[in-house]
């Protein structure tokens, strides 16, 4: 068994470390690699491949779609396995991604030691956190009770909140009474475990929250 990987990532420094971690893997064969959207949609139609791994912040600023370049390889490549690295740690985030088939997830510090048994996991269409994301999950647990996804309507909101917008104006935009955009606020910061507007600045940014609209955009039966 020879896993085929393409990898993607913005950053060229970042793309060379991953390339020579993919290249020292067992059973693992690196097919292609590129630093834009792109390139990489075409590298996806020209070779044979098994997995994409790419960071979480990944855009499409070359491509004409707003959504980022997992998105957008989930529309073309629904059957590939997919590694997302650099993940932030938390649960509900984390979770939220799994419901929307990004099962194989590691965290940025873990990517040394860790990676080929998240491309294999994503081969092989299992789950995979890595150990940071892990003991991250598990702590949540032991708080909060198990993660729960955040909802298309909850991570509309939130990706308005972050992106400077008062409930009032969001209520506006969204044509939706403000006590409803207020309980979709609250709920959402409730599930990421954020107890104020502060810390959720700090936790979760816009890009974040941009890539979870695009995935359950391109997942439509999980919208809720």
């Amino acid at each position: 068994m020879c896993i085929k990987v393409i990898c993607a990532d913005r950053h060229p420094v970042l793309l060379i470390g991953m390339q020579a971690i993919i290249e020292g893997l067992e059973e693992v064969e690196l097919v292609g690699t590129a630093n834009n959207c792109t390139s990489a949609l075409r590298l996806s139609e020209e070779v044979v491949f098994d997995v994409l791994v790419t960071d979480t912040s990944a855009p499409a600023p070359d491509y004409d779609d707003w959504r980022s370049l997992v998105c957008l390889m989930r529309d073309k490549h629904p059957e590939k396995g997919v590694v997302l690295h650099s993940c932030k740690s938390n649960a509900s985030y984390l979770s939220t991604l799994s419901s929307c088939g990004i099962h194989a997830l590691v965290a940025k510090n873990d990517i040394t030691g860790h990676l080929g048994i998240a491309i294999q996991s994503a081969y092989q269409g299992g789950t995979y956190l890595s150990p940071q994301l892990a003991l991250a999950t598990e702590a949540h647990s032991r708080l909060y009770g198990k993660p729960v996804p955040l909802s298309y309507r909850e991570i509309e909101v939130l990706r308005l909140v972050l992106s400077g917008k008062k409930v009032t104006e969001i209520a506006q935009m969204l044509l939706r009474a403000k006590q409803t955009i207020s309980t979709h606020k609250s709920s959402a910061m409730f599930k990421l475990g954020i107890s104020c507007d502060a810390v959720l600045f700090k936790t979760i940014s816009e890009e974040d929250i941009s890539l979870l609209a695009g995935l359950r955009n391109t997942v439509r039966g999980v919208w809720n």
